[in-house]
């Protein structure tokens, strides 16, 4: 009787210990291929208004982000155009990376070697006549993309 309780330990532990390798195994793909990627999308509001400052109420219209690289005049590294919809109150959201892509990629864009700006132009018309209502610089933190290399 010891000896089948102490081959049963035995045996318990051999597959405790695969279990045990087993999920540290898991773990280390997960950690592999679950690499914090850098974003190819973001979130953009803005109130669209006219030359008044009135809002642009429950229309459509065209917006064209462009993100420049360097400065604020910098080149052009990726453009896409929106067509979308204003609400009662001039509200409009879109996501950058998800329009009708004019030039460049989202995913060739190296967020850590540069610094990168958001142009924004719009028509009012709900056309492709944009024009530029300003530049910023794109900020981000640490936790959505790849900190700048020393």
């Amino acid at each position: 009787m010891k000896h089948e309780i102490f081959t049963n330990s035995k045996i318990n532990l051999q597959l405790m210990n695969k279990k045990i390798n087993l999920l540290f195994i898991f773990c280390l793909a997960i950690l592999t291929f679950a690499k914090a990627q850098t974003p190819q999308a973001f979130n953009y509001s803005a109130v669209a208004r006219n030359a008044s400052g009135i809002p642009i109420a429950t229309t459509t219209i065209g917006i064209q982000i462009s993100i420049l690289k360097s400065s604020s005049l910098g080149s052009t590294v990726y453009s896409e155009n929106h067509f979308i919809n204003t609400d009662d109150f001039g509200l409009f959201n879109l996501i950058v990376g998800g329009g009708s892509v004019q030039s460049g990629a989202m995913t060739a864009i190296d967020w850590s070697n540069d610094d990168y700006y958001l142009k924004v132009g719009m028509d009012a018309n709900g056309g492709t006549n944009f024009l530029t209502m300003g530049t910023t610089p794109v900020s981000y933190t640490h936790l959505t993309l790849p900190t700048k290399r020393i």
